[in-house]
């Protein structure tokens, strides 16, 4: 399938992608330790012996603002492992509804694709679509809290999850207005991405018959119209 991405945008594979671990990035910014709260204390006072003051909270809060409001890698990802990698001023107080808009411009997409796509939040574990108010920093940070509630994993397996963001169908749009009115050529490459996901990893139950009708358009796409005289088994190995 052709890279969805025009050439002015940045993307990665998802496969190779190694997101930095770093305070200021929103693959995998999970706190697994705690609460996330632990303050720093300023050491004061004669070297013969330092005196630990808890900052005041004119300090704290002040120090919090400027940190919310820092640069922010983030790397939401597509449908078909592709993803479009971009910095964010106050990436840390962004909204879902902001992000989503960012990489509806980014790929060039139609209008429409406000309402089609949506931005997840998606692990092994869990998957969550966010609402527009939604700030994903947040919900990624929360994460682990999140599957403790909503998922049966265990203590270790929750330490180990690493959440990513996905653009994707949006759950609540209409299947019928779908079908009747996504006529642009980006949409429909992102949703047969995703619809051929689904149905290889088993989420859209199919007949053995749906199954072959759909394997068969599937290497027409790739391989073109079938000829007898290039397509032999050898081709396929």
């Amino acid at each position: 399938m052709d890279d969805i991405a025009p050439p002015n945008a940045p993307s990665i594979l998802m496969k190779t992608y190694k997101p930095p671990r770093a305070e200021n990035t929103l693959v995998i910014p999970v706190d697994h330790s705690g609460d996330g709260r632990n303050m720093s204390r300023v050491s004061t006072g004669p070297s013969s012996g330092p005196h630990l003051q808890i900052p005041s909270p004119g300090y704290l809060a002040a120090a919090q603002s400027k940190n919310l409001m820092k640069g922010l890698d983030v790397c939401v990802f597509l449908a078909d492992k592709s993803g479009v990698e971009f910095k964010l001023e106050g990436g840390k107080m962004a909204t879902a509804q902001e992000m989503h808009e960012l990489v509806v411009e980014l790929l060039e997409l139609p209008p429409m694709a406000r309402d089609l796509f949506a931005l997840w939040v998606v692990s092994p574990l869990l998957e969550i679509q966010l609402k527009p108010h939604h700030v994903p920093f947040r919900v990624v940070q929360q994460w682990p809290d999140l599957l403790l509630k909503y998922s049966s994993a265990s203590n270790k397996e929750i330490s180990l999850d690493e959440p990513v963001l996905l653009f994707r169908r949006n759950v609540f749009f209409p299947k019928n207005k779908e079908m009747r009115e996504v006529r642009a050529e980006e949409c429909l490459r992102l949703l047969y991405a995703e619809a051929k996901y689904n149905v290889l990893e088993g989420r859209y139950p199919c007949s053995a018959q749906d199954c072959e009708a759909l394997a068969g358009l599937q290497a027409v796409a790739e391989n073109g119209t079938y000829d007898s005289n290039r397509h032999k088994p050898s081709f396929f190995k």
